[in-house]
């Protein structure tokens, strides 16, 4: 049973057919907040454009809601029976919701926005949140802020994190863009899917999150997947954080995989994803680690950690029954190493060679029985808030490194206005600086560089940056 709330807009008129069902067991332990991407356009503010460009993006959401009731949809959490669980509650009366806002002179210009290849800055503010507690009431699937600001649109999509991981936004933004340009979509939804419950083993969640470096059980249930802060050292929202994008030419990383492979005596080189990885783990462990402590000194340093995010849709056995599963199908995989070999690494070819092996197995060690570990731990939890992130981001060899690469450079809209088919850059938007992350963001297919968004305590974020080594790949 699921309840209501007075933040809940509309409710479902009377005779509407409502549907309620639960999510699945992967979407039951996601992070309960918003994924933010903003899409930068040109825009010629002349005339009705701004009228017309409005009356585009709303009439393209309401014609994706006819084919994706889902994505109008608002995510509940239950009541006290339910222990934690949410679900997802589609009617004809919902919507997606949209507002366009005038920013004027509040903004920096299109102009000198892109001069200055939009800094990751101007993302970061109150403006890009909305509410998402869902101890509150219900909040929509999807949501769309559309800021018009002197010679550009910033297109804002917020996107529900229970019932998507980033495969799923990225349909949804090329489902959105297709709507501007009235072309039909075909997308997967089975929000209801889940693993055949005799693959599922019923062991004690205690005993099974034991076994699993990425996850513990939280004393308390304020998660879900939000990491476990030990008592004492510095809180996080204490830290002063920054953020940077770092610039890498493809012809350096190039450069960087031969010499690897060659190091690493093979003929495959490794990929721009595992090298940016361990790269930049190293050098950001080792600005980490010259600067101020904000966890408490133990006995014995603990294992370095990174977390990579792997999409295992296509990687278990008979990938073909999850072609329509629309939903969170992202693991952590986890590498570990110690904090003298990422020292090592940051100046010695062979050990971040080393490195990159290491990620490259716990990437491959996402099969079948990694899943289905996982989902027996979900499974097994009565209160799936209880679920944590093994890993605390106060600790300077911890780093989380993701990647939204493919997420939206490369979609072509139609909207009244604006002179471009495609945006000129997406940006990941926030409302405060996050801590220890490492993210690719969003590029076209054709790009010759990886931006690579940073997120770190200020003090070491000024280490890196006067780091020499780390300097000689990016700009």
């Amino acid at each position: 049973m699921v309840t209501e709330s007075a933040r809940s807009a509309p409710l479902p008129a009377a005779g509407a057919v409502v549907k309620t069902v639960p999510l699945s067991v992967w979407d039951q332990v996601s992070m309960r907040s918003y994924m933010r991407v903003v899409l930068c356009f040109p825009f010629l503010a002349n005339g009705d454009n701004l009228a017309r460009a409005s009356s585009c993006l709303r009439s393209a959401l309401a014609r994706l809601k006819e084919q994706r009731p889902d994505f109008a949809g608002r995510i509940l959490a239950g009541n006290d029976d339910d222990r934690g669980r949410v679900f997802l509650r589609t009617s004809p009366s919902d919507s997606i919701p949209f507002e366009m806002q005038a920013l004027g002179d509040d903004f920096a210009s299109y102009e000198t926005l892109k001069s200055a290849a939009f800094p990751p800055e101007d993302f970061v503010h109150p403006r890009f949140s909305i509410p998402h507690n869902l101890d509150k009431g219900p909040a929509p699937v999807a949501s769309i802020k559309a800021f018009a600001i002197q010679g550009g649109l910033m297109l804002t999509v917020f996107f529900h994190h229970s019932i998507a991981d980033g495969e799923c936004l990225r349909i949804f933004l090329e489902s959105f863009a297709a709507q501007t340009r009235k072309t039909p979509i075909r997308a997967p939804f089975m929000p209801q899917f889940d693993f055949p419950k005799q693959t599922l083993s019923r062991a004690d969640s205690a005993e099974l999150v034991s076994h699993l470096p990425e996850y513990t059980l939280l004393p308390e249930p304020y998660g879900p997947t939000v990491p476990y802060i030990p008592a004492g050292g510095v809180p996080i929202d204490e830290i002063d954080r920054t953020g940077k994008i770092f610039t890498f030419d493809n012809d350096r990383l190039v450069c960087l995989r031969r010499a690897l492979a060659k190091v690493m005596k093979r003929s495959k080189v490794p990929s721009n994803y595992t090298c940016l990885a361990a790269w930049a783990w190293a050098h950001i462990s080792r600005a980490r680690m010259r600067d101020d402590e904000y966890v408490p000194r133990t006995a014995t340093d603990p294992p370095a950690r990174l977390q990579t995010m792997v999409n295992w849709k296509k990687r278990v056995d008979g990938n073909a029954r999850y072609e329509n599963y629309f939903g969170n199908a992202t693991a952590i995989a986890v590498t570990t190493s110690v904090a003298s070999e990422l020292a090592s690494a940051c100046q010695d070819l062979s050990s971040l060679g080393c490195l990159v092996r290491r990620i490259e197995a716990s990437i491959q060690s996402v099969d079948d029985a990694f899943v289905n570990k996982r989902t027996a731990f979900f499974d097994s939890v009565s209160d799936p808030r209880r679920v944590g992130l093994a890993s605390d981001p106060r600790t300077p060899t911890d780093l989380a490194f993701n990647t939204w690469r493919f997420f939206g450079a490369d979609t072509a809209w139609d909207i009244p206005g604006v002179p471009s088919r495609v945006p000129d850059t997406v940006r990941k938007a926030q409302e405060t600086w996050g801590l220890a992350g490492a993210l690719i963001l969003p590029a076209r297919k054709t790009s010759q560089v990886h931006e690579l968004l940073i997120t770190l305590p200020s003090s070491s974020m000024r280490i890196l940056c006067q780091d020499k080594d780390w300097s000689q790949l990016n700009y």
